[in-house]
Order: C-alpha cells, then structure tokens, then sequence
C-alpha cells in the first residue's frame, strides 16, 4: 500500500512537472479572433454590448457588474463572474462599430489584455468579431488555455449569449 502511495505521489508530480515545462515552452503573448452573425441592426447590437449594467441579465457567466473609478478617468467596471472579478476599462469608443476594452491586471497578474471588438452590417444583421490580444503570465495556466480549453473560450461564451439574447441559435466561428 506504502509501495503504491509512493507511486502515485511521483505520478502527480512528474504530471504537475510535465504540465509546467511544456507551458514554459508555449508563447505569452496569443492573439485570437471569434466571429458570429446577429440578427439584429448594429445600432441595436451596439446598444446591447455597451450597456455593461445589464451583462448579467443575458450573459450567464457575469454574477453582477459594478462600477469602477478608474485612475486613468476611463470608464470601468468589475465583472464579478464565478471565476472570479475582473476589472474592465473601456480605452476606444467609435460608436457603433468599434469598442477597445482592457482587463485592468497589475504586472503580476496571471492573465490579462485586451478585446477589440468590431460591429459590421451585413445583410440585415450584424457580425460582431472579438479579437482578443492577451497574454498568459501563469506557465500552468498558459498549457491550460493552449491545449485544454482553448483561447476562445470567454470569447465564445460571450458571443453565444450575445446571439441566445437576439433569439439566435447561432455558434462563434474561429479567425486565423
């Protein structure tokens, strides 16, 4: 029984050694792009996606949004999510088709960056494209995110909630 402790003990220690080195190895620095179609005018869209108040009421993964004061005077906002808060800050405005918003992280953070997203018509809709230009500081999270769950994940959840909120079934696609 000793013998097979042991043993496992080892085991999750050379995977948790494995886990760390292969993340050492991948890149920081990622860039990722989602696309979906809504079916809605990108005045309405636009609407939805700044009224940061009212995130939780369609986007399940936000618990409640709160106000920030932001140092820099920009607006901000603390998404409290069952991951955890994140702290948003809006740095570009270009109604209704471009919004610039920063995960506002100290130098220590394990994660952080910034989504861009690009509102465009298109035949009576609206693509909304989210690039995300993040970087994951955490070498356990960084094998994570690249071989497990993927850099798109928030983006998805948030795009498929987004299209669910306008009466769509739809499915983000993937950008290179």
């Amino acid at each position: 029984m000793k013998k097979a402790l042991l043993i496992l003990a080892a085991l999750i220690v050379a995977l948790g050694l494995t886990v760390f080195i292969a993340g050492s190895f991948m890149p920081r620095e990622h860039v990722a792009t989602s696309t979906i179609v809504i079916p809605a005018p990108a005045d309405t869209v636009w609407t939805t996606i700044r009224n940061f108040q009212a995130l939780p009421t369609w986007w399940s993964d936000v618990e409640r949004i709160e106000s920030l004061d932001d140092s820099a005077g920009r607006e901000a906002w603390m998404h409290h999510m069952s991951s955890g808060a994140l702290g948003i800050a809006v740095e570009r405005d270009e109604a209704p088709t471009i919004l610039v918003t920063r995960m506002l992280a100290d130098a220590n953070a394990a994660f952080g960056g910034i989504w861009t997203y690009r509102l465009v018509p298109e035949d009576g809709a609206t693509r909304v494209t989210i690039i995300e230009a993040g970087y994951i500081s955490n070498k356990v999270f960084r094998f994570l995110a690249g071989t497990v769950m993927g850099m798109h994940g928030t983006m998805d959840s948030y795009l498929t909630a987004l299209a669910r909120h306008f009466g769509s079934d739809r499915l983000p696609e993937h950008m290179l």
